[in-house]
């Protein structure tokens, strides 16, 4: 029933924001707390359905992750910062950052590779940092071969 589920998942959305804040206690909140790792697997099992990468889909396998338009508008910055002849970005430009929300993150996850149900519930906070390196051996004309991308994925220690 889609009110259930859209019932499941707000409970869930409230939890996972009063748990970030310190809010969950057993006193204020007891029967949250009671169905609350059953209420973020729920999230999980959903948000796994809704944006994990599925390559044995045919569908799937045609238009790409849900995430793939992000993943390629980054690259394509990379490539400007880079030198090398990119669609999107200021050469030069050395940092850039996006903030999202776990809608946009779950399916970027899945488009870079983190495709397994661990990266489906990002905690508040969660993050992926990007950076684009270069072959310190690399001589002349910059190129593609010269680069590549080291990807740092989680989320920021309690505080």
């Amino acid at each position: 029933n889609d009110a259930y589920k859209a019932c499941v998942l707000r409970v869930q959305d409230i939890a996972a924001s009063w748990n970030a804040e310190g809010r969950l206690t057993p006193t204020a909140t007891p029967s949250i707390i009671a169905n609350y790792a059953n209420l973020s697997e729920s999230r999980r099992l959903l948000n796994t359905q809704l944006y994990v990468y599925e390559p044995t889909n045919d569908v799937q396998r045609k238009r790409g992750s849900t995430g793939y338009t992000l993943a390629s508008h980054i690259v394509g910055f990379m490539y400007a910062a880079a030198g090398l002849q990119g669609p999107t970005a200021v050469p030069q430009q050395r940092f850039f950052e996006w903030s999202a929300h776990d809608t946009t993150y779950m399916p970027l996850a899945s488009a870079i590779g983190f495709n397994t149900k661990d990266y489906m519930l990002p905690l508040f906070g969660q993050a992926f940092v990007m950076e684009l390196l270069q072959d310190k051996d690399a001589t002349g004309a910059p190129n593609a071969s010269d680069f590549y991308v080291r990807i740092y994925g989680g989320s920021p220690p309690p505080t």
